[in-house]
């Protein structure tokens, strides 16, 4: 169900079954991108994040259930965590299950109708990332990229320097063609852009006013990021940056934690949650953070008895999840979280690799291999984990010779 429904018009249960038998299914079949516009202006005034806390999301102003039986969860926790795009992808089926009763006010004002003209006529190919762009603090504080094509099988050259002050940390996520790099720089925090053909957006502060900031985490919800920091007393914090309006929240939110050196995430295969993990006296630790109900679970520790831990990458395979860590005994390991069955191997697994101080990850698009990366005596390294074989390569240097490198991150790239 829809916002400013009447009991009249609209459907006991927001079950797919029962949308489909409603009678009204027939009086409209599609409409256009602008009709959906007007429909939005109408019902949220034009906000596609809308979240006023009156039980509507987004800029159609679905119900949690409705959102949730149409199989909007394919692509975000709630309406307004998806793009405009898969909001209007998922009012089609609504609407092509129900007709324009479904928003019985709106639908009157703006005359939402079969207008003959399908909203996307022609679903495009999804065109999963296959590259990577590494990012590296510098000796010298600065951020450095490389990219690693790996259709061709090779990086570039050399790395490229792009910019920043005293930088300590750094972390990236990618978004669409936008790979979003954040940064901590005298205990704040910081966010740029690396925009198609290779244009960098300038440095800007996070909103918040975030300091004493140990390490950095971004994990993304849709079009949208979820930062987790490790304060400068060990404590955790959270912010949302909605892309969709351009803007992060005002404040950083303090979630349970305390302890925390260094802290990674992933978001889970559906959408709704960020698993993050955080080392604390060096040992490993998870909580969840349920995106729909804004609320991170008691941290715990991952079973394996990791100790010494000087760094954490996690990365996803399908809802499971691959931890790396480095400095547990001198050595680099990896855990596995099964969460389709509910639980994490009994035991870290020690692989090939020694001296290294940062680790960053990703998953291939296909699922079948990690790429780690990481920094060992200042320079920067990489090593593929085949998973259905369960082997790690061993490891290579990234071509263009980094020295004196401080941290790293992944992120795939097109």
């Amino acid at each position: 169900m829809v916002k400013r429904r009447t009991s009249a018009l609209m459907l006991a249960a927001a079950t797919l079954a029962g949308l489909a038998t409603a009678g009204t299914a027939g009086s409209a079949q599609a409409a256009s991108v602008a009709m959906w516009d007007k429909m939005a202006q109408c019902e949220s005034t034009g906000n596609w994040a809308a979240n006023t806390g009156n039980t509507y999301f987004g800029g159609l102003q679905f119900s949690q259930s409705t959102w949730v039986a149409q199989g909007g969860t394919a692509y975000a926790a709630r309406a307004d965590l998806a793009t405009k795009e898969q909001q209007i992808r998922i009012a089609e089926k609504l609407l092509r299950a129900a007709g324009p009763g479904q928003w019985p006010v709106c639908s009157q004002q703006v005359g939402l109708t079969n207008d003959g003209v399908d909203p996307y006529p022609t679903t495009p190919p999804v065109t999963s990332p296959v590259n990577v762009q590494v990012g590296i603090v510098g000796g010298d504080g600065a951020l450095y990229s490389q990219y690693g094509n790996y259709a061709a099988g090779r990086f570039n050259p050399s790395w490229t320097g792009v910019g920043g002050v005293s930088l300590s940390k750094v972390t990236s996520v990618t978004v669409g063609d936008v790979t979003h790099f954040y940064a901590v720089a005298g205990g704040r925090v910081y966010g740029r852009d690396l925009n198609p053909g290779n244009s960098w957006t300038a440095w800007a502060e996070i909103p918040g006013g975030a300091t004493g900031v140990r390490d950095i985490t971004a994990s993304t919800s849709g079009a949208n990021v979820i930062l987790g920091i490790a304060g400068g007393d060990g404590s955790f914090f959270t912010q949302f940056g909605n892309y969709d309006l351009g803007r992060f929240d005002a404040d950083w939110v303090r979630r349970s934690g305390s302890g925390l050196t260094n802290v990674t995430s992933v978001t889970s295969k559906n959408g709704g949650t960020v698993r993050f993990y955080g080392v604390a006296g060096g040992r490993v630790f998870g909580s969840d953070f349920t995106l729909s109900s804004n609320s991170t679970a008691e941290w715990s520790e991952i079973p394996g008895g990791a100790t010494d831990v000087r760094d954490i990458a996690a990365t996803a395979d399908g809802n499971n999840v691959v931890l790396a860590v480095a400095g547990y005994g001198g050595s680099f390991h990896t855990q596995y979280g099964n969460f389709d069955q509910g639980h994490f191997d009994a035991a870290w697994t020690q692989r090939a690799g020694s001296a290294i101080d940062s680790v960053a990850a990703t998953t291939t698009p296909d699922g079948k291999t990690v790429h780690f990366y990481g920094i060992a005596q200042g320079r920067a390294y990489g090593a593929d984990f085949t998973l259905g074989a369960n082997a790690v390569s061993n490891w290579s240097e990234i071509t263009g010779g980094a020295t004196s490198a401080k941290d790293i991150t992944a992120s795939q790239s097109k």
